[in-house]
């Protein structure tokens, strides 16, 4: 376990690092301009996606642990409804959401840390092997 996770996590270190190297120059929207920025992203999605519980029919999805956020941050109800009516599948969902998240000068980082500080939600949505459920 201690490999996969020091194996993600230096793949999305390298990932900003590279992002960081390519925006320069102040990016004011952050969409599939950047390909440096997609494979952020796409880091991101799987660090968060390993150890998802799966559901008794279909796979893990991250969209239904992110929706929980405006139960744990106040305010963000609108973010959520807004990327239910733009998206229609769980994985474009999360995906629209990371980058919402990061236009909206939103910490994305706040975003996650107030799902992640919900232990009830975590526990309902993550297995104990989950590296996002390593304190």
């Amino acid at each position: 376990m201690a490999d996969v996770l020091q194996n993600l996590t230096l793949q999305l270190e390298n990932a900003v690092n590279q992002f960081l190297s390519d925006s320069q120059e102040t990016v004011e929207v952050f969409w599939e301009e950047i390909p440096s920025l997609s494979e952020v992203l796409f880091h991101l999605e799987t660090i968060l996606k390993q150890g998802l519980k799966k559901p008794f029919f279909g796979n893990a999805d991250l969209w239904v642990f992110l929706e929980n956020l405006s139960s744990c941050m106040p305010g963000t109800e609108s973010l959520v409804k807004r990327i239910e009516g733009l998206a229609k599948t769980g994985d474009g969902r999360s995906r629209l959401f990371f980058r919402m998240a990061l236009n909206n000068n939103a910490e994305l980082g706040d975003y996650l840390e107030s799902l992640f500080w919900n232990t009830k939600l975590m526990q309902k949505h993550y297995n104990d092997f989950a590296i996002v459920a390593d304190p």
